[in-house]
């Protein structure tokens, strides 16, 4: 993902006219002593080690045969629940306003309202996932954290195993571009036209040339915007994902960090992570292509995204310029005091974590 550069300026922004394993109780007790700590800290491991034994169970009986997308039809959609999420170091900020008319001077409070609008007009969860700075792992960009945080997320969701629930993850330069459509509406027609198994565990887009904005792409899987499904297969690739983080000592803290690991482990020796034509130095890691599905970036996760459009920085950015506050205008959020209500709402919905 080429991550939003230098935040919008004012004048840029103007409007324009027109089953995760369930947590053992014994792991959540309070450990009164150093005895207890051990005791307890030993049984959350054996907890973690049990559920990943049956997760590899479920991972060998999906790869002993091939699955259809019959379970992704819009009707057995419905039966799920849905999460919109998004992360960031940076405050859901307060945006000037002049003469009756919104002045926007950054985006993560513009996206982050067009979201929590979203994700309230259809009755979706919504959660601004924000983490302190001074809480990183060292070296390791923000970037990396969010592939930490849904890892921890995943290992310790609580839900059910025989729910079914699904994540929208959205970088803070990303935003709902069609919130007419439900979520289930979308997967269903993904799933309707691409290779996408009934238990995927994450679908990802892949980027593609745009002519003529984006006339050569090295076709990376990009990781501002993705779906995920908490099961055995999403556990497994976040877990193998960020196990491969500290892989490559450069692409700790330095762009494309996670993505390009990522698609280091999906397509081995494809994608240069350097101008020197060098890829990821992974080292062995299981196989995650039976995790995750791919379509294309003008599906949800590019400046050009039909469902989804990100604005990242390069081919595209020019978008910046206009594309969020002519979203806000689409669903009629971009007064000022309905603009600033929605963005009280959402700040009820910051969640703070560390990893």
């Amino acid at each position: 993902r080429l991550e939003c550069g230098a935040p919008c300026t004012r004048q840029q922004l103007a409007p324009r006219n027109v089953v995760a394993p369930r947590v053992m109780p014994m792991a959540k007790r309070r450990c009164l002593s150093t005895s207890w700590l051990l005791v307890c800290t030993a049984l959350v491991a054996h907890a973690l080690v049990v559920a990943a034994a049956a997760d590899a169970r479920q991972l060998r009986v999906r790869r002993a045969g091939a699955a259809s997308s019959g379970g992704l039809s819009a009707a057995q959609l419905q039966r799920c629940a849905f999460e919109v999420v998004m992360f960031d170091t940076r405050p859901l900020s307060d945006e000037p306003k002049f003469m009756g008319d919104l002045m926007p001077d950054q985006y993560v409070s513009l996206s982050a309202v067009l979201n929590f609008h979203y994700a309230k007009k259809h009755g979706y969860t919504f959660s601004f996932v924000h983490m302190d700075e001074a809480s990183m792992r060292h070296n390791f960009s923000v970037p990396w954290h969010r592939v930490f945080y849904f890892a921890d997320r995943l290992t310790k969701d609580t839900q059910a195993s025989d729910q079914c629930k699904w994540y929208l993850y959205l970088d803070t330069d990303a935003f709902v571009r069609d919130a007419s459509t439900s979520l289930p509406a979308f997967i269903a027609d993904l799933a309707a036209r691409y290779p996408i198994p009934e238990d995927v565990g994450a679908i990802f887009a892949q980027e593609q040339t745009h002519s003529p904005e984006m006339a050569f792409t090295s076709h990376a899987v990009n990781a501002g915007v993705y779906l995920v499904r908490a099961n055995a297969h999403s556990r497994h690739l976040f877990r193998e994902w960020s196990a491969a983080s500290a892989d490559d000592p450069q692409l700790e803290h330095q762009w494309p960090a996670e993505q390009g690991v990522l698609t280091e482990m999906r397509f081995p020796g494809m994608y240069y992570t350097r101008l020197t034509k060098k890829h990821a130095r992974l080292k062995k890691h299981e196989d995650i292509v039976a995790d995750m599905a791919l379509v294309n970036m003008t599906e949800m996760n590019s400046p050009w995204g039909r469902f989804v459009e990100h604005v990242w920085s390069g081919p595209g950015s020019e978008l910046c310029a206009t594309a969020f506050t002519d979203a806000l205008g689409d669903v009629g959020t971009s007064g000022p005091e309905r603009f600033a209500q929605l963005l009280r709402e959402a700040r009820k919905h910051v969640v703070r974590w560390a990893p």
